[in-house]
């Protein structure tokens, strides 16, 4: 075990993400197991060393005793013991701390007037046309457009599905929109539009987002603000699709 190793405890945030996901491998392949395999990581492989498999290596070496033959017995209690203990002290402390939050900003140029893409953006109902993330939407309000205008919107990533309450507080006709998030992950959306050369539209996509302590905390606010980022990069590029092509 090399003191390296244990660099993925460094922070409340990575001892949430990498102890849990440590004793999960821990737990499946067992000291002995873990400790002969070749490690298949990706992150290892290319950076030489990665937080998590050096937090489970060195917990499969604390749990057979490596530090020397006195110290075998319930050695691994203790290990198990000590790190729960941990993650519920970091889970206290995350709660008690503000959310960690991501900033996205994307934009794109489509072939079209701003009141052109303005037609089409007016219409939330038709979003789910161009989000590929955007499975569902209902509006729970009379109104479908202009400021005061709330909605549901069921989202999916990967696995992972939400129902996002939102609440339209801006609407600026063909300049801006822009949308409060009031579900699990709370914060602020907002498009603008402005002229470009050749009669063409510049879009462009801002968000605020904060994400509970209970998704990683920074670092699953890194995390899942890049995989946004790809998800709206190709959002993006169905919008200029739709609207180039009408």
């Amino acid at each position: 075990m090399r003191p390296r190793d244990l660099a993925g405890l460094s922070t409340p945030e990575a001892r949430l993400v990498v102890l849990p996901l440590g004793l999960g491998i821990l737990g499946l392949l067992g000291p002995d197991r873990l400790s002969r395999t070749p490690s298949l990581c990706l992150v290892r492989r290319v950076f030489g060393s990665c937080p998590a498999c050096g937090v489970t290596r060195a917990m499969a070496a604390l749990v057979r005793g490596d530090l020397g033959p006195r110290r075998r017995r319930g050695l691994g209690a203790l290990v198990l013991l000590t790190f729960g203990c941990v993650l519920v002290s970091d889970v206290r402390r995350l709660r008690a701390g503000a959310a960690a939050g991501a900033s996205l900003s994307l934009s794109t140029v489509i072939d079209a007037s701003p009141s052109e893409v303005w037609d089409d953006l007016r219409d939330i109902a038709s979003h789910t046309s161009w989000m590929q993330d955007a499975v569902a939407i209902r509006f729970t309000s009379d109104q479908q457009e202009g400021v005061g205008t709330t909605f549901e919107a069921d989202t999916k990533v990967g696995p992972f599905r939400l129902s996002d309450p939102m609440e339209v507080t801006e609407w600026e006709e063909p300049r801006c929109m822009a949308i409060r998030h009031g579900g699990v992950v709370t914060g602020t959306g907002r498009f603008f539009l402005e002229p470009a050369a050749g009669g063409r539209t510049r879009f462009t996509w801002d968000e605020e987002l904060s994400f509970p302590w209970w998704m990683g905390g920074p670092a699953g606010a890194l995390v899942a603000g890049q995989v946004l980022r790809l998800v709206w990069t190709r959002n993006l590029a169905n919008l200029k699709r739709r609207v180039e092509s009408r």
